[in-house]
């Protein structure tokens, strides 16, 4: 491309320095909007920020929560493992000593039976002289 002198060059806009001048306004429009675009982006990341910290605030706050509830829960949890315990304890004992009197009262009747056996017969040789 051949350049003119500035001598020669004529006052009027030429046709490339339109286009230098479009393209100038163009570059200028889309570094304008990079910039408003960047500065709303940086607004978000702030905003977020700030959400993400009152996230991990709660976060926190709900840990020590469940901790303080899972103390809590051991604490209460303890007792009832003990009391189920000395009820289990408690349940074999009551069956042991059903199934014992049990057995005790089944020699008890057949001993019964027996008595009245040998009294019915005792009472039947007195009875027959």
């Amino acid at each position: 491309m051949s350049r003119v002198p500035l001598s020669r060059a004529s006052s009027r806009p030429t046709v490339a320095g339109m286009t230098d001048e479009a393209s100038t306004e163009l570059l200028r429009e889309i570094r304008d909007g990079i910039g408003a675009t960047n500065l709303r982006l940086a607004a978000v990341d702030q905003h977020l920020e700030l959400r993400l910290a009152s996230i991990d605030e709660r976060l926190e706050s709900l840990h020590h929560r469940l901790l303080a509830i899972h103390d809590r829960l051991a604490r209460a949890e303890e007792p009832a493992v003990e009391l189920a315990r000395a009820l289990r304890r408690i349940g074999v004992d009551q069956a042991r000593h059903e199934r014992f009197h049990t057995r005790h009262v089944d020699v008890l009747e057949r001993d019964l039976d027996e008595l009245k056996d040998r009294v019915r017969r005792l009472e039947e040789k007195l009875s027959d002289p």
